[in-house]
């Protein structure tokens, strides 16, 4: 699992073999969510206001977290 550029101005690259991709903010919001089937997918949530926000990575056999700062 691999996320890049963190911190991000809202457009980052995820790579994970497959899964689904779920983004809360601070507050435990659910504000995205998507299934991942490529390798590689970019993720576009420059909408959304500067902050922090947690990502939760499921895939098969794991469940990853891993935070965003959005800037």
């Amino acid at each position: 699992l691999t996320i890049y550029p963190n911190p991000t101005t809202g457009v980052f690259t995820i790579e994970l073999p497959k899964g689904e991709l779920e983004i809360y903010n601070t507050l435990g919001e659910l504000i995205y969510n998507a299934q991942i089937i490529q390798q590689q997918t970019e993720i576009n949530i420059s909408d959304k206001p500067k902050g922090v926000y947690f990502l939760k990575i499921i895939t098969e056999d794991k469940i990853y977290s891993q935070k965003l700062i959005i800037q």
